[in-house]
C-alpha cells in the first residue's frame, strides 16, 4: 500500500532479500550491522560463503536505484573491498495477479500417460 507522509512523499511497502558472495568472513559482523542501518532486515543467513537477508518495511523512497546504492555502499565500507551485492525487491502493494492452475490435463503430460 502506498502511503502518503506528512511532507507528501510516497511509502512504498515492499520486501528486499539480499545475497551477498566473495565477502570477508571476518567481516560478517560488521556486514550485518550495516545492512541493518539502511533496512529493516530480520532474517539473517550465512552459510556456504553467501549471506543472505530478508526484510519487509515502508520506505520513504527518493528513487529506487539510490535506495539500492545506499545498501551497497554500506555492504562495500563494511567488508573494506568489492563483494558481490544481488538486491531483489517485491513491492508488496501489486502481488502478482498469475494463478497457475494444474488439473488432470497437464498432470497426464508430466506424467506421460497423454
Amino acid at each position: 500500500m502506498l502511503t502518503k507522509t506528512n511532507d507528501n512523499a510516497m511509502l512504498c511497502h515492499f520486501s528486499i532479500t539480499l545475497t551477498i558472495t566473495h565477502f570477508d568472513p571476518r567481516k560478517c559482523k560488521a556486514i550485518r550491522a550495516a545492512i541493518e542501518s539502511t533496512w529493516d532486515f530480520d532474517d539473517f543467513c550465512n552459510e556456504h560463503e553467501e549471506l543472505y537477508a530478508y526484510g519487509e518495511a515502508a520506505l520513504n523512497i527518493g528513487t529506487e536505484k539510490e535506495f539500492y546504492r545506499r545498501i551497497a555502499k554500506a555492504v562495500f565500507e563494511s567488508n573494506g573491498s568489492h563483494c558481490e551485492i544481488q538486491i531483489e525487491p517485491a513491492y508488496l502493494e501489486n502481488p502478482p495477479l498469475e494463478t497457475c492452475t494444474f488439473g488432470m490435463e497437464q498432470y497426464c503430460e508430466m506424467a506421460g500417460t497423454t
